[in-house]
C-alpha cells in the first residue's frame, strides 16, 4: 500500500506462514493487514517473503526453506520478524562495521540478498550451485547469519541492482 501496509490473502494450507498471519494455516480469501508497517519493497521467492522497510529493516516470513533445504534454515516464521540481529554474522553487526545501510533486497527459494548504500552484497540462505559467491557449497543457515560478496568488496567494483532468479538453484546477476 502507498503507506506501507501489507496485506494478504489466498491460501497457504500448503506452505504454512506464507501469507504472514500466524500459525494456522488458512485458505483466507478475504485481505488481513500485516502486523509490520512502513514497507518499501516485497521480495518471494516460492514461499519465502523478504520485506525491507523504510528504516531499512529487513522482515521474513513464509516457510522454513532458506538454509539447509528446511530442516535447520531460517524460520519458520508465520508472521512477519524482523531478522537483522539474527545468527552469529547477524546483518546488523556487519552493516555497523562499514557504516552502512540496506537499500535494496532480493531472494530465491532458499537464499536472500541485500544490497547496501555502499554497493556491498551480503547473502545468506542455501548454496548448492554456490550462488551466494563465496567460492564454495556451504549453506549458511539462521545460526550463521549473514556473509559478504568479497569478490565484489576486494575488486573495489560497487554494485549498483541485484537480479536473482527463483528456483532451488537460484541464478544472481549483478550490475
Amino acid at each position: 500500500m502507498e503507506n506501507g501496509d501489507v496485506w494478504s490473502f489466498g491460501d497457504d494450507t500448503g506452505s504454512p506462514g506464507v501469507l504472514g498471519q500466524g500459525a494456522s494455516p488458512t485458505s483466507d480469501r478475504t485481505p488481513r493487514k500485516l502486523n509490520v508497517s512502513n514497507i518499501t519493497k516485497i521480495t518471494y521467492g516460492g514461499d519465502l517473503i523478504l520485506a525491507l522497510d523504510s528504516s531499512n529493516n529487513i522482515w521474513l516470513w513464509g516457510r522454513n526453506q532458506v538454509g539447509s533445504g528446511g530442516t535447520d534454515g531460517w524460520g519458520p516464521y508465520n508472521v512477519p520478524t524482523n531478522i537483522m540481529s539474527t545468527g552469529t554474522n547477524s546483518l546488523t553487526s556487519l552493516l555497523a562495521t562499514d557504516s552502512e545501510t540496506v537499500v535494496d533486497i532480493e531472494s530465491s527459494y532458499y537464499s536472500m540478498f541485500v544490497l547496501t548504500d555502499k554497493g556491498t552484497v551480503y547473502c545468506t540462505g542455501t548454496n548448492p550451485s554456490g550462488e551466494l559467491g563465496q567460492g564454495d557449497t556451504t549453506t549458511k543457515t539462521s545460526s550463521d547469519g549473514w556473509v559478504k560478496i568479497e569478490y565484489f568488496t576486494s575488486n573495489a567494483i560497487t554494485v549498483n541492482k541485484l537480479y536473482v532468479g527463483g528456483g532451488e538453484n537460484a541464478h544472481i546477476f549483478a550490475d
